[in-house]
């Protein structure tokens, strides 16, 4: 049974690396038969993953790069996500190591995802953030001899001034905030 899954798992897997822009990539499942029983069973179960044409698959927690790992659970929550429709899930900065048109596929991605699940993400990506339904900003503060968190939830005028800021725009100069709009409409 863990063979028959491992295989259909490989497939879907590969599939949507395809669409997060990693079309050459490979992942696949290595099981190995042990001679006695452990707590997982009667085999050892490995990802393997060749980010590149031509390169044989090695253990993909030695070789991928942070935007790969990105993806590849990314890839695995929305697999997963449609046989066990997960009612929130959670993304800590899912956009490490991602950029330029990546971003945005694997934005949309997460977005479809949103139409199934709640998605919570953390980010730093103005990109990602553009297509979120609700925008929230969260900060620290030290007060009181303590360091609180603090959640705003941001109206569309605070969310154009949070996405020009985290283009860089560190004053609010014009062509930032009218490309934080461009970029809203987009998404």
């Amino acid at each position: 049974i863990r063979v028959e899954a491992a295989h259909n798992l490989e497939n879907l897997i590969n599939q949507s690396l395809t669409e997060l822009d990693l079309p050459q990539a490979r992942f696949s499942i290595r099981i190995e038969y042990l001679d006695s029983y452990e707590a997982s069973g009667m085999d050892h179960v490995e990802f393997y993953f060749s980010p590149n044409k031509g390169e044989n698959p090695k253990p993909l927690v030695k070789i991928a790069s942070g935007g790969e790992i990105s993806r590849v659970m990314l890839a695995f929550k929305s697999v997963l996500n449609q046989y066990d429709n997960k009612t929130t899930i959670i993304f800590d900065e899912i956009d490490t190591g991602v950029g330029g048109e990546t971003i945005i596929n694997l934005s949309k991605k997460i977005a479809r995802l949103a139409n199934i699940s709640q998605v919570i993400c953390v980010t730093h990506s103005a990109a990602l953030a553009t297509f979120a339904d609700t925008h929230f900003f969260i900060f620290k503060r030290f007060q009181n001899k303590r360091t609180v968190t603090k959640v705003l939830k941001l109206s569309h005028e605070e969310r154009i001034n949070e996405i020009s800021r985290m283009l860089g725009g560190a004053e609010q100069i014009d062509t930032v905030t009218e490309h934080a709009k461009e970029m809203l409409k987009f998404a």
